[in-house]
C-alpha cells in the first residue's frame, strides 16, 4: 500500500492486489530464445512463441466430453519442429499483480478520481 497526505489532511492511498500463480506444473519462459538450424530466431512474444502450432491429430474424449488436439509447435519459415523453453516447477511462490484499489481516507475512488487528486495534489491541476 502507498499512501500520500494531501494539504487538507485527507489520506490518499492505492493497493495493487497480488495474484498467486506459483505452480507445481512447467510453465512458459518468458525469457526462452532459440535459433533453429535455417538461423531463424524464437522467442516468446506477448505470452506466446514465435512459432506456429501444427495439429497433428483430432480425437473426442469420452471423459470430459470434448474434443482434444495434439500437435507440435513449427517454425512458420522453415516447419522446423521446436519445442518453447518452460520454466518450474516453482520452488517458492510466485505473484503477479492484479487489479489496484484506490482510496481517498479508506474510501474507494475511482481511478479517475485518484488521478485528479494527485494532479491537484503535485499542482499540476490549476
Amino acid at each position: 500500500m502507498t499512501e500520500y497526505r494531501l494539504r487538507s489532511g485527507d489520506q490518499l492511498t492505492f493497493e495493487t492486489d497480488r495474484i498467486d500463480v506459483t505452480s507445481a506444473l512447467p510453465y512458459a519462459d518468458e525469457s526462452w530464445t532459440f535459433t533453429d538450424a535455417a538461423g531463424h530466431q524464437h522467442r516468446y512474444d506477448h505470452g506466446y512463441p514465435t512459432l506456429r502450432w501444427f495439429v497433428t491429430e483430432r480425437y473426442w474424449c469420452e471423459d470430459c466430453g470434448d474434443e482434444h488436439t495434439e500437435g507440435k509447435w513449427i517454425c512458420p519459415l522453415c516447419d522446423e519442429v521446436i519445442e518453447p523453453g518452460t520454466a518450474g516447477p516453482d520452488r517458492f511462490r510466485r505473484y503477479i499483480p492484479g487489479m489496484t484499489h484506490y482510496y481517498l481516507n479508506d474510501q474507494e475512488i475511482s481511478p479517475d478520481e485518484y488521478r485528479r487528486l494527485a494532479e491537484q495534489a503535485r499542482g499540476l491541476d490549476p
